[in-house]
């Protein structure tokens, strides 16, 4: 389990074992939510602001602020999912694969397999 909430690990296992992980793991991102308004589950979805299928990141003075925010929540999904990965070969495989900045992709690849 992270330190830094109560999701126990994937073990790697697909089926029942990773759509129950997957639901938890969102429902914790649920919760990490910005000033944007956008949280890191909707980053995983690709439904937050600047994301695939999400508003537009808004131009003017907001654009810089709303970009930071919006790597922030990259790099806290990131985080969120390898933390919470106890299968150290697919862990090792998405660090290889995908870099903080590519946390969509790599929960478009996760939810794939």
């Amino acid at each position: 389990m992270s330190k830094d909430n109560h999701l126990p690990p994937w073990n790697g296992q697909s089926g029942d074992t990773f759509r129950e992980w997957a639901t938890s793991l969102r429902l914790e991102g649920v919760g990490m939510c910005d000033k944007s308004g956008s949280s890191v589950c909707n980053h995983l979805d690709g439904s937050d602001m600047g994301g695939p299928v999400g508003p537009p990141i808004p131009g003017g003075a907001q654009q810089a602020e709303m970009q930071r925010l919006r790597r922030t929540r990259t790099q806290k999904g990131y985080s969120l999912i390898l933390s919470n990965i106890s299968a150290e070969d697919i862990k090792r495989n998405l660090m290889n694969t995908f870099n903080p900045l590519q946390t969509y992709d790599m929960w478009q690849y996760l939810v794939a397999m």
